[in-house]
């Protein structure tokens, strides 16, 4: 038999295969092995490049900029199509005075008819000082060493400025996004003696709304056993922290500080700043699948179904204990994480979570629906250097979003059957076997999050993504661009309880305008939000 002669183009063998290996492929099989290495090799430089960018970055310096590329202009015709789609709808406007306007009669020659009136509606705004001097009768009764004065009217509460500046100062400041010194030169400009400093006392003042926000949240927690959550970056004191954001179709909520471990997703979802504590089965296994090489789980086991409603109480009678104080502090964060989770779960206000893969908020309640808009960017991103690769991603897409809008139709009308079909569909899609090793690997991921990401057939009211959440948290993130820091946790907390207020009135439908001005001039014409939500 006649030995096959070395390929000369061959001479250096490819990472991971020999030159016999090689030489015993056939052409289509060594062209795609290639391009998938190229592939494996663009993921790797970009890689490389952003560990590049963070040592820079590290040394002081900077990196490459984050500049886009630039598009070609779009067609007039275009731009023309795009504008018509952001007319503004009909939308009912109130009339607050009318005037009719004469002709003057003068310029009028002698044969004028009076043909009727025409109406035209102009949106108009009055923004004017209004400063109240009070003559307040007083009376005293030397019979009861008392005195009497009349009452200030509803609003004013004697501090030296009165409910219009507030509600314009937290109008602007939450809903228009304006820093307090604009605010300040805004106000100056129009004749107000005010400094900063006042401006941030009444932007701290949250007397009444804080306890109406977390009655919301209750409410939006009982009418719906699900909430989305989410988390992006903060600064807080000039340290960096986190805000996570929960909430649902009734609700939003958010809550900075300095963590976003499992804990501060378990206070962020019960709204409370304490947590209760419970060791019971769960607890345990928790503990055993953490730890599975030491035997914290049997120390744990002489406090089985005790709970405790004090951190400190917790910490005391079981942290604290003998048996169990001589393990590493990094064990002992799993039991905290471990009796807190037993606890939230006991109570079953929130049984499932929508949000994205981060690993912190997994096994915080029985299930878990990912975002499937989050699963579909790990597709988008791919980048085919060959036309064939191309058309296996876009045919893996397509059939990918029509598996999608099956599971949109089943959470209108679900049926046993149907959730069989999809459940076995699922299997069919998401086959790692398309020859596009980029494509396959992604796959592969998503084939091991099966179970999360199809727990709306099991509960079909329960969401497939979680857009609502990130609109929440984008929020945030602008007025974090806009300030930068919160100087204090009173700060912070303040804009927690705002910013949460004008969500909520927002997924209500109502104006966070006329809301904060009928709180704070205490009309009360706006029923209390739980009312609102537990009324829909």
């Amino acid at each position: 038999m006649k030995r096959a002669r070395p390929n000369p183009g061959l001479a250096t063998p490819i990472i991971g295969f020999s030159r016999e290996t090689l030489q015993s492929l056939d052409r289509e099989t060594l062209i795609r092995t290639i391009l998938n290495l190229q592939e494996t090799i663009r993921d790797l430089t970009a890689s490389v490049q952003e560990l590049k960018d963070e040592l820079r970055r590290l040394r002081g310096e900077k990196g490459r900029p984050g500049l886009k590329p630039s598009v070609p202009d779009e067609p007039a015709e275009e731009k023309k199509r795009k504008t018509g789609l952001w007319r503004k709808s009909g939308k009912t406007i109130t009339v607050t005075r009318r005037e009719r306007l004469a002709v003057d009669r003068r310029v009028l020659p002698k044969d004028a008819v009076f043909k009727g009136t025409r109406k035209i509606l102009i949106q108009d705004i009055k923004i004017l000082t209004d400063n109240i001097e009070f003559e307040i009768e007083r009376f005293y009764s030397p019979s009861e060493k008392k005195t009497y004065e009349a009452s200030l009217p509803q609003g004013y509460d004697g501090s030296f400025f009165g409910p219009g500046i507030r509600h314009l100062v937290l109008a602007l400041h939450y809903q228009g996004r304006m820093p307090q010194k604009l605010l300040q030169t805004l106000l100056s400009g129009m004749g107000v003696l005010i400094s900063e400093g006042e401006i941030s006392a009444l932007l701290l003042k949250r007397e009444g709304f804080e306890e109406e926000q977390a009655a919301a949240r209750q409410a939006g927690t009982e009418k719906h056993d699900y909430q989305h959550i989410d988390d992006t970056g903060a600064r807080v004191c000039g340290k960096n922290g986190a805000t996570i954001v929960t909430g649902n179709e009734s609700f939003v909520a958010y809550r900075t500080g300095l963590h976003k471990d499992r804990l501060s997703a378990l206070k962020a979802l019960r709204g409370a700043d304490t947590l209760d504590y419970l060791i019971d089965d769960r607890a345990l296994a928790y503990v055993r699948a953490k730890l599975p090489t030491t035997t914290l789980d049997a120390a744990l086991a002489r406090f089985k179904n005790r709970s405790f409603l004090q951190e400190s109480e917790f910490e005391a009678k079981v942290l604290g204990h003998r048996a169990i104080r001589r393990f590493r502090p990094g064990a002992l964060r799993y039991v905290r994480e471990a009796a807190a989770i037993a606890a939230f779960r006991t109570r079953g206000t929130t049984r499932r979570l929508v949000c994205d893969d981060a690993g912190q908020f997994k096994g915080l309640t029985d299930s878990l629906q990912l975002c499937w808009i989050h699963v579909a960017r790990h597709f988008k991103d791919l980048d085919p250097v060959t036309p064939d690769f191309r058309r296996i991603l876009d045919e893996f897409l397509a059939a990918m979003w029509d598996y999608y809008d099956k599971l949109k139709a089943y959470k209108l009308a679900p049926a046993k059957r149907a959730k069989k079909m999809l459940f076995r569909e699922f299997d069919k899609i998401f086959k790692p076997d398309t020859d596009y090793y980029a494509l396959d690997r992604r796959i592969k991921k998503v084939l091991s999050r099966k179970t999360e990401l199809l727990t709306v057939l099991e509960f079909p009211h329960t969401p497939l993504h979680n857009n609502p959440c990130e609109l929440d948290t984008r929020e945030k993130v602008v007025q974090r661009k806009i300030r930068n820091c919160h100087r204090s946790p009173a700060g912070a907390k303040a804009s927690d309880i705002f910013l949460g207020l004008m969500g909520t009135c927002r997924k209500n439908k109502i104006s966070f305008w006329d809301y904060m001005k009928d709180r704070i001039y205490k009309t009360r014409s706006i029923p209390e939000l739980k009312e609102i939500i537990l009324a829909d």
